[in-house]
């Protein structure tokens, strides 16, 4: 976790602020009344990862529902990661480097128990879609 806290959003890594602006722009549309998936849509196809986007509700939708405390997020604009968003970074990193170990216990200390295997799983197939060599392979 310390490996993201309070640190700068332009000093990211591509997969990282990918994930974080899809979380802070899920629990805004959340907060705000709409369709998160759909939100979510074009900057996933954008990016070639559109495949996930089912996967990445059903990892926030987990976290909506089921976790063990009230999790917050960052406005879109944000310029450093928060400390709940720095824990989510970790566990998507521990799913990129396919530490399924890991992930399962960073899930664990998130959810409750019965929807840790639901966590864990999600954010695994997010990780594989953008580990799949696709992903950012656009015209920037």
């Amino acid at each position: 976790m310390y490996r993201y806290l309070d640190r700068r959003v332009t000093d990211l890594g591509e997969p990282q602020r990918f994930l974080l602006a899809a979380m802070r722009l899920w629990v805004e549309s959340a907060g705000g009344g709409r369709c998160c998936c759909a939100a979510l849509v074009r900057g996933f196809a954008h990016c070639r990862v559109g495949a996930a986007v089912r996967d990445f509700g059903i990892v926030m939708t987990a976290l909506d529902r089921d976790a063990l405390e009230k999790l917050t997020f960052g406005c879109r604009r944000a310029m450093r990661v928060s400390e709940d968003e720095a824990r989510m970074l970790t566990l998507f990193d521990a799913a990129l480097g396919a530490d399924a170990p890991r992930v399962r216990r960073i899930a664990a200390t998130l959810v409750r128990d019965e929807t840790t295997a639901t966590l864990a799983t999600a954010v695994e197939w997010v990780a594989v879609r953008l580990s799949d060599g696709s992903f950012m392979e656009h015209d920037q």
